[in-house]
């Protein structure tokens, strides 16, 4: 139906909105968390279902160069997300935050990935299947941590205390205590401020002790 192709097409080109200017780009990242009851999850074979039309669009915004438009994005792949069942978090935004921590070619998907494994860990904290996916994101997270460019190593040192909250009291003390101590010797001032004083953690949960670096 001609109708429900002009209403797919926005969503099946993501990669045309790059030439928009940054304003754009972070107002489409904000409005298109309110798209996603609009859209179907039915589409042509091969192609994505609405709702991960959505999600990967918000994915490409992440590997833009401004701040903004990036911060805007990974906001709203977490509102979405929130809304989410744990199923499709694993299905539709796990991927995007995978893909995201391991793309080398410059350092703003990763800076952006940071900002996504507390809500993909949560998805699969407590799915007895997937303890090798927890596994995986516990480590390319600490990965991060250690990553060569200081923007992503700061950028995971304001998320630990967010990634604390869905991990067990034996995962921060194992995975993370250890990079928060790594981050709070970084050679980076910038670093070690972020992992002194982080993200605030919004509800209660394992957090991280906050020593004198």
């Amino acid at each position: 139906r001609p109708g429900a192709a002009a209403r797919r097409s926005p969503l099946s080109r993501p990669r045309a909105s790059v030439q928009f200017s940054d304003e754009v780009l972070v107002t489409v990242a904000e409005v298109l968390p309110f798209l996603v009851d609009m859209v179907g999850d039915c589409e042509p074979a091969g192609t994505p279902g609405g709702k991960a039309a959505i999600l990967n669009l918000l994915g490409d915004l992440c590997h833009q160069e401004e701040t903004t438009v990036r911060d805007q994005a990974v906001a709203s792949l977490n509102k979405i997300g929130a809304t989410l069942s744990a199923k499709d978090v694993q299905t539709l935004v796990v991927p995007i935050a995978l893909k995201l921590a391991r793309t080398l070619e410059w350092f703003t998907p990763r800076v952006s990935a940071c900002g996504l494994f507390a809500l993909s860990f949560k998805a699969v904290a407590d799915d007895a299947s997937a303890a090798a996916l927890r596994g995986e994101l516990r480590e390319t997270f600490k990965a991060l941590g250690i990553d060569d460019a200081p923007m992503v190593r700061r950028s995971t040192a304001g998320r630990l205390a967010e990634f604390a909250e869905v991990l067990s009291e034996s995962m921060v003390i194992e995975d993370l205590l250890p990079l928060y101590f790594t981050l709070c010797t970084d050679e980076q001032d910038s670093v070690r401020a972020r992992a002194i004083r982080p993200k605030r953690p919004t509800t209660p949960g394992p957090t991280i002790a906050t020593p004198r670096c």
